[in-house]
């Protein structure tokens, strides 16, 4: 997908993709929104985590209710520029047994991950150039079962650069995308 990056749904694989006009992106000013709410049991007869198995495999062990994945995206051009933004938001949730001997719930366990991309891309012709931040975060936290009180276990957080190019030659029907982080 680097090489056919367009709109919102592009910027995730290659950061020319704000810069890339769409076919029917007739003004000088342009802009594409996107958003994504996806509960993964749902999800449960794909492979959702690409884990080969052919089903997404929630078992009774999660906390199904806490599986939970937003997207947010929208991009606006400007003539040759192109600025956009996306920030992916994903929630996971664990529990442990039962205690047999007390019959009290177990623990819970969430881990949160949030991606977040701040891009800027210039068109040159059949050439998109364009770069930005990557910020990411991991967050996980012990929720007691009896108190619903919440402990951060750790986190974790990084930036990164991303760039990326798209060459798309006016005429013939080929392209070529290089991206990097």
């Amino acid at each position: 997908y680097v090489a056919i990056a367009e709109g919102v749904d592009g910027m995730l694989q290659n950061p020319a993709s704000p810069a890339h006009r769409l076919p029917y992106s007739y003004s000088d000013f342009d802009y594409d929104l996107g958003f994504g709410l996806t509960f993964p049991p749902t999800v449960a007869s794909a492979d959702y985590f690409n884990s080969g198995r052919h089903t997404t495999d929630v078992d009774t062990q999660s906390e199904r209710e806490q599986f939970l994945f937003i997207n947010l995206a929208g991009l606006i051009q400007w003539g040759q520029w192109g600025l956009g933004a996306a920030l992916d938001w994903h929630n996971y949730g664990l529990r442990r047994s039962r205690d047999p001997s007390t019959g009290t719930q177990g623990d819970r366990l969430a881990a949160r991950f949030l991606v977040g991309h701040l891009q800027l891309a210039r068109r040159l012709d059949g050439l998109v150039l364009g770069g930005g931040l990557r910020l990411t975060g991991l967050y996980v936290v012990r929720q007691e079962a009896e108190s619903n009180r919440e402990s951060e276990l750790f986190s974790l957080t990084g930036t990164a650069f991303e760039g990326g190019l798209l060459w798309r030659p006016t005429g013939l029907p080929l392209r070529l995308g290089v991206s990097a982080s």
